[in-house]
């Protein structure tokens, strides 16, 4: 059986808060955000279901899956094809979806390893027009410096509300 963690995030997940807390409503408004691999995941899911989400907020990301290297020492593409690879890649969603993207902000920390991956979307998204905000804080690719920016993520969506 072929796991689908895309719709089980997309769709599962939200089902399951939707269940879980009365409050919120079906046709409340819906966010994603994460860090680091979450942080990919946010980025390229909020694309790809823009209908789905009203935001996106992402912190330390791992903008292609060649920023996997950084942190493994073994080939981070395995036996995906370049392909695969590229149509992986933040950049290349934000391209092709982007006519329906909602809001976008990232941030990364100025002495993260992720930094220049980071910097380099920023400039990318920029070159092809591509609305978003970018910002940088002090901080390296751990808990403190994402603890203290969530903030950011609460922030930003709170002014879609």
């Amino acid at each position: 059986m072929e796991k689908n963690h895309e719709k089980w995030i997309v769709e599962d997940v939200i089902s399951a808060i939707h269940y879980h807390f009365e409050e919120i409503a079906e046709q409340s408004l819906a966010f994603i955000s994460g860090l680091s691999m979450g942080g990919y995941g946010a980025l390229r899911l909020g694309m790809k279901y823009h209908e789905i989400f009203k935001g996106i907020s992402a912190h330390s990301s791992i903008t292609d899956l060649d920023d996997l290297q950084t942190f493994i020492d073994e080939d981070s593409r395995g036996p995906l094809s370049d392909d695969t690879i590229r149509q992986s890649a933040i950049l290349t969603n934000a391209i092709k979806y982007q006519a329906t993207l909602p809001p976008l902000r990232f941030d990364c920390g100025a002495d993260d390893r992720l930094i220049e991956s980071n910097r380099k979307l920023h400039q990318q998204l920029s070159d092809a027009g591509i609305e978003h905000i970018y910002e940088e804080f002090e901080g390296i690719h751990n808990y403190e410096y994402w603890t203290k920016h969530i903030a950011d993520s609460f922030a930003y969506f709170q002014q879609f509300l």
